[in-house]
């Protein structure tokens, strides 16, 4: 499995996706959701992003484009 973050971004830091907004978990925001792509799917990865704005959870939603 391969993480899709790591294939658009190389080593550029996963976004925080966790403790954004409610911090009763912890002080600092922290990136643990992730998505992971088999190698038959790993060249298909066009985009990914995390929308930092809503509220709606805990945890931020995370978009997947495949092509």
């Amino acid at each position: 499995m391969r993480d899709a973050w790591r294939l658009l971004n190389g080593p550029t830091p996963h976004p925080p996706t966790f403790r954004i907004f409610d911090r009763r978990y912890g002080p600092d925001p922290v990136a643990c959701d992730f998505v992971f792509v088999s190698d038959g799917l790993k060249d298909k990865v066009r985009r990914m992003a995390v929308d930092g704005d809503t509220q709606a959870s805990d945890h931020q939603p995370v978009l997947l484009e495949l092509g």
